[in-house]
């Protein structure tokens, strides 16, 4: 399979399907042969949704983890997993638009080796969030810059949604911490050539203590 596409779920058993779909409708024209590969976290009825869509489609997988949470370690499970050229993570919130997945190939094909899409570039936007959670992302993402050089040219080096090639994992010792996956790949992956996309971010509701939380853990890896 050229492309294998990252989902980490926990508890969106609502939302599989309807990321599917929208995959399947995006993949359509059949420029690549591709995988979605569910690593589920969850104690709800995901797994069963996933295991529904696995019996119509034999490019879906799915791996249910018991034993271990969390969107990074989920990350890196899949990379394990994925024996493609290409890979693409994105969240199974609904917040990382399919549609994107054309001009993020698009882009490898030519030989960039990390697309990221990013809010905060010329056509995009981080959507409704509040001025709050605004804060918060744009706190976090500054902290990154100042601690990390290799994240300075980068503007969303915080987000959840990106593509590689599979060389800039390759050999690469990761040990996320909570949701600093793209921030870790950013700093110790094996690139040359890095482009962003802009994409409108499709905001979820989220309590602020969380982000607060999320930014307190990315200091501390900051000065790890």
């Amino acid at each position: 399979m050229d492309l294998k596409i990252i989902v980490p779920t926990y508890n969106k058993g609502d939302n599989v399907k309807i990321l599917a779909d929208r995959i399947t409708q995006v993949m359509a024209k059949g420029y690549h042969s591709y995988e979605i590969i569910f690593i589920d976290d969850s104690n709800d009825h995901t797994p069963l949704e996933i295991e529904k869509l696995i019996r119509k489609h034999s490019y879906i997988r799915l791996l249910h983890r018991d034993k271990e949470r969390g969107l990074g370690t989920a990350v890196v499970e899949g990379f394990k997993m994925s024996e493609g050229k290409y890979l693409i993570v994105m969240d199974a919130d609904l917040q990382h638009p399919p549609e994107l997945i054309p001009k993020m190939m698009e882009a490898l094909n030519r030989k960039v080796e990390l697309v990221i899409p990013s809010r905060f570039i010329a056509g995009g936007s981080d959507g409704d969030l509040n001025w709050q959670r605004k804060i918060v992302s744009w706190t976090a993402r500054t902290l990154a810059r100042v601690l990390l050089q290799k994240t300075r040219p980068i503007s969303d080096c915080t987000g959840g949604f990106f593509g590689l090639h599979r060389d800039v994992v390759g050999g690469v010792s990761l040990n996320p911490i909570g949701w600093k996956i793209l921030l870790e790949i950013i700093v110790k992956g094996f690139y040359n050539s890095v482009e962003e996309i802009p994409y409108i971010f499709h905001a979820r509701q989220a309590n602020l203590s969380n982000r607060i939380k999320k930014l307190e853990l990315l200091e501390n890896v900051c000065h790890e």
